[in-house]
């Protein structure tokens, strides 16, 4: 796994890695607390272009994810790019609990994220 530094105008997401092969890029965003439930949550500083990169990668064959992490309660949300690029900043907390690929409350699970990506990659 890589961080990518870049320029806040480029696209390219935060985390390129590979796992046996297979190639990721994840989108990091985080943010301090759930909001209102019944409301959609809205996550600060997903751009438009962010949104565009995760859907070009994707449509090319690509495995693109935004990776969500929410302070307080601790929380883990993993989404592919067909969900982060139609309904992530648009739909509510339950809706995105329940649609991400990947799911963890409290302590970091590295392993259940690499289980996953392998899960992911053979689909």
């Amino acid at each position: 796994w890589r961080r990518v530094e870049n320029s806040p105008r480029l696209r390219t997401p935060d985390v390129n890695g590979c796992i046996r092969g297979m190639e990721f890029w994840w989108e990091l965003k985080e943010m301090p607390k759930w909001t209102r439930p019944e409301e959609p949550f809205l996550i600060e500083h997903y751009t438009r272009e962010q949104r565009l990169w995760l859907r070009a990668r994707g449509l090319s064959g690509g495995r693109a994810f935004l990776f969500l992490r929410i302070v307080k309660p601790r929380t883990f949300l993993l989404f592919d790019w067909q969900f982060a690029y139609h309904y992530v900043g648009r739909v509510t907390q339950a809706e995105l609990e329940r649609n991400a690929i990947l799911r963890q409350l409290g302590e970091f699970d590295p392993h259940e994220v690499i289980r996953v990506m392998r899960l992911y990659g053979s689909m």
